[in-house]
């Protein structure tokens, strides 16, 4: 009989945690003239130790005003991005020697 009761122990205490684990992230706020320049999470904006370590993650994102209108972007980039906009320059550039070697 205790032995049932000790089974259901691990049981009880897996929902508890699954329960705990599933709050909702916290929303971001829109993106205006009001918090333009603004990190989000908020409290990026006075700890610059939480912007270090939220970097490797994509975070803080920053609120700025591109193309007439208000967005959300990374404060931070990706080596893959880098990696991207390497080849695109040697693309061009390539690209732009070959075309002044025809014209020649």
């Amino acid at each position: 009989m205790w032995w049932s009761a000790l089974r259901c122990v691990p049981l009880i205490a897996g929902l508890g945690i699954a329960a705990s684990a599933e709050q909702p992230a916290p929303e971001r706020p829109a993106c205006t003239a009001a918090t333009v320049g603004r990190f989000w999470p908020e409290e990026a904006n006075d700890n610059p130790k939480f912007v270090a370590a939220l970097m490797p993650y994509g975070l803080p994102e920053i609120c700025n005003y591109h193309k007439k209108s208000y967005r959300w972007r990374s404060y931070s980039v990706s080596v893959e991005q880098l990696r991207k906009d390497v080849a695109e320059k040697k693309l061009k550039v390539s690209g732009q020697k070959i075309a002044a070697n025809e014209r020649e």
